[in-house]
Parts: C-alpha cells; sequence; structure tokens
C-alpha cells in the first residue's frame, strides 16, 4: 500500500497505539518491537489481537499474517512499520504548515519544552511533545498527533547517536530551534564529548540548510563557534545581548530577565543557578513570538516542575529534593554544587548510578566521589553496582537493594537530596512523601 493510501487510513483513525495493551476502538495500530533474524518485528504477534480489541487497522511487516488474512483490509502489509511511522510521520509534518520549534541538548530538554509550552500556549494554541517521546519512534508518534487546528508546536529531540538529530530533524521539519546546553549524556553510546557537541550542532546543521531561526547561547564558546554557519541566528546570555539574565538568587532560583529595556524580577520554581541560561531561552523564544513582558513572568512563575525534576516532598518531617528523573556527569556534578550551596539542615545525599556511560563508567563515577570526598557534615548513600570496587569517602555507604538503603536513612532532622538515573527508581523510597511544589 501507498504511502498515500496508509496516510488517508491515518487520518480516518482515532488515534495512534504501538501497545496492544493499550488499544482503543479506531486506533491505527503498529507493530513495532525487537525484529527478527527475517526483519520481522516482534509486534506482529499482537496484531490479531489489536483488531479484536477495535483498532481501524494494523500496520504489519509479517508477510505469512497477511496471507493469512489476505482478503482482510484491515491488515496493512509494509517492508519495515518502523520506517512506515516515520514516513508517516514525515508525510503528516508537510501537510501542516506552522512554526515547529525543535529543542535538543544534553541536559534540560524537558523542562524547556515544557517551560515554552506554558509560555507560548497563552497566546497560540500550541502542541507539544508529550511525555518522553522523543526518539526515533516517540518523535514520529508525537509529530502525528499535530493537528490542523493548531498553531505552533514545540518538539522535544532526543538522540544517543551520530546522525539521529539529523535524522529526526527530517522528520520533524523545524522551524526554529534551540540547543539547551552540551554535556556528558549518552557518553558510552556517543564516546566523546566532541561527538556530543557534534550531534546537538546537527540541528544547526538542518536549520542552516533550511533557513530556519536559531536561538543561541551566547555564554557558551562551542555553540557560537558552531553558530557561524547560520543566518542571522538570535543569540542570548551576553551583556550586549537583547535578552539577558541576571541571577538574585539560588540555589531556590529568582532572576532579573532583561527583554530589551523592559526588566522582570523573577521566582521560579527550581533548583539551581544552573538553570537560569534555560529559562533565558524560554523567556527568549516567547518574547519572539511577541508576548508581552507581564504574560512571560506570571507564566514563568506559575511552572511546576513535573515528577522527579527539582521535586520538592516531606518525608518523616524532612525535607527532600527528588532529582532523579535522569542524570549524567555533567546534570549530577551541577546538581550537587547546588544542593551543597543550600543553606539547610544537615545534608544526606542519596545518589544513583549514572547509567549508559559505558567504558566511561568507572572514571565518572570516581569523579563524583572525589568532589564530594573533601565535605564536612554530610551522609552519603550510593546504590547501584556502578559504584563497586571504587574509593569511596568515609562517610559514604553502598547499598545494592533499595529497601536497605531505605532503613538506613535518618529518620527526623535533615534535608535530604536524590539524584540518580532513572533505571535506580530512587523515588521508590520516598513513595509516601507529600509533594511541596
Amino acid at each position: 500500500m501507498q504511502l498515500a493510501q496508509i496516510y488517508t487510513t491515518f487520518l480516518s483513525a482515532k488515534g495512534l497505539c504501538i501497545d496492544s495493551r493499550q488499544v482503543q476502538q479506531g486506533d491505527l495500530f503498529f507493530a513495532l518491537g525487537q525484529k527478527d533474524e527475517n526483519g520481522r518485528h516482534k509486534g506482529n504477534d499482537f496484531a490479531e489481537m489489536s483488531l479484536q480489541k477495535g483498532a481501524l487497522a494494523a500496520i504489519i511487516n509479517d508477510a505469512q499474517l497477511k496471507a493469512k488474512y489476505a482478503e482482510d483490509e484491515r491488515y496493512i502489509l509494509v517492508e519495515d512499520v518502523e520506517v512506515c511511522l516515520q514516513q508517516l510521520a514525515q508525510y503528516h509534518r508537510k501537510q501542516i504548515d506552522i512554526p515547529v520549534i525543535a529543542v535538543v541538548g544534553s541536559n534540560g530538554k524537558t523542562t524547556c519544552r515544557q517551560l515554552l509550552y506554558l509560555l507560548l500556549s497563552q497566546n497560540y494554541d500550541c502542541w507539544a511533545t508529550p511525555g518522553n517521546f522523543n526518539n526515533h519512534l516517540g518523535l514520529p508518534l508525537s509529530v502525528l498527533q499535530i493537528k490542523n487546528e493548531h498553531e505552533l508546536a514545540i518538539l522535544e529531540i532526543g538522540a544517543n547517536h551520530l546522525g539521529e538529530t539529523a535524522a529526526l530533524c527530517e522528520i520533524a521539519a523545524p522551524t526554529h530551534g534551540l540547543i539547551t546546553n552540551h554535556g556528558k549524556d549518552h557518553l558510552g553510546e556517543y564516546g566523546s564529548v566532541e561527538n556530543i557537541q557534534k550531534a546537538n550542532h546537527e540541528l544547526y546543521d538542518y536549520l542552516a540548510k533550511t533557513g530556519g531561526q536559531a536561538f543561541v547561547y551566547g555564554q557558551d564558546p562551542v555553540m557560537m563557534k558552531a553558530a557561524k554557519q547560520l543566518k542571522n541566528p538570535i543569540f542570548y546570555g551576553r551583556p550586549k545581548d537583547y535578552t539577558q539574565a541576571k541571577v538574585l538568587q539560588a540555589p531556590d532560583l529568582k532572576l532579573e530577565i532583561q527583554l530589551g529595556k523592559r526588566k522582570l524580577s523573577v521566582k521560579m520554581n527550581l533548583f539551581g543557578e544552573f538553570w537560569a541560561p534555560t529559562v533565558l531561552a524560554a523567556a527568549t523564544i516567547a518574547d519572539y513570538f511577541a508576548l508581552p513582558a507581564a504574560v512571560i513572568k506570571q507564566a514563568l512563575q506559575s511552572y511546576s516542575p513535573q515528577s522527579l525534576r527539582s521535586e520538592r516532598r516531606n518525608w518523616n518531617n524532612q525535607a527532600v529534593l527528588l532529582d532523579c528523573y535522569n542524570a549524567n556527569p555533567s546534570s549530577m556534578q551541577v546538581f550537587l554544587q547546588a544542593a551543597l550551596a543550600e543553606k539547610s539542615a544537615p545534608k544526606v545525599f542519596v545518589l544513583g548510578e549514572m547509567l549508559e556511560l559505558g567504558n566511561f563508567s568507572q572514571n565518572e563515577h570516581q569523579t563524583l566521589l572525589d568532589q564530594l570526598a573533601s565535605e564536612k557534615n554530610i551522609q552519603l548513600f550510593l546504590f547501584g553496582p556502578s559504584f563497586l570496587g571504587l574509593s569511596l569517602p568515609p562517610f559514604a555507604q553502598h547499598f545494592e537493594h533499595l529497601d536497605q538503603l531505605q532503613q538506613a536513612l535518618p529518620t527526623s532532622g535533615h534535608a535530604i537530596y536524590v539524584k540518580g538515573s532513572r533505571g535506580n527508581r530512587l523515588e521508590q523510597l520516598f513513595e509516601e512523601a507529600k509533594e511541596l511544589n
């Protein structure tokens, strides 16, 4: 079946689904999943079930399954279901003529995307990436949810190897974009910090090729060098730039944001001075899209981080800061700097291992521990096998099971800071805590 015909089926579907357990009446089901040696997706095994549950059609790549239902037009045979999904999203994007802002970077992409949506939805009918739908499957699914009535879209692009951001840009076709920062995310897959930077700059490559509008943080020399290929980029953050920010208070962040001659004093529900460039980027883009300064201030101050990002809770009458949605060496370093600077009760750090570091794992985890080795009057609880065999500070304890760690936590009188990669599930330690944000 030709792509245009599949698109017609898509337009008549009520929704998209890649998980047979979640199929709803009228959905278009994509039989994705791991491929066998013949390139057949595992999802083909669930196509029949999905149709029985009411799916409008199933995109499959199992020739035998199609032969079994040769007369049933609901079984749509393609060569590769994943490629079909991506091509369908690219085709759909070409039908919609609206500004699309791409958010790329090592850290803070989700928070930046949330801030942009909160701001721009004040004046526009916006669509933004839901959840963490930012990879080779999630981004196409997100693009396919953009409707004709939307006036603007904000798409988060995540990648873990060279060429992936470039490929996703071809699907998303951003007209505007920014890189939040460069860090050490997915260091094991990329192999070097230089490759991470090169991957992030694939957004600039796309915008330079298409004449799109880039927003560039003027205090990042690596970004500034890469931005030379861009036509008329908008810079922010330097004293000479139209938009600037001054930190008035940290780690509970308060900023003075300057938009031309206007100055806004903004108190954020974010923890750490390191968020200032992200907040300024969002304000810069909001100003570009003609939001009034008062609206920008009100929206920024109303922002509440989603679960596990700068989330404050109360556990056993102790303040807990949960920032454990994700972690890499760069985000861990700035988080610890902010936490160590905070005036609070005696501090307890609960740190989970940082994943996806490959051969860099041992060195990066040891560097993290060395950063804390000279601290006084703190307790350090470590979780995960990546800390085994390392030189631990004398005040550190290592745990292999969350229940053991939880039993060791102090029951009163401390401020607890929690950071680690998503796979650690550190939030389970505080499931009965009350959110304070």
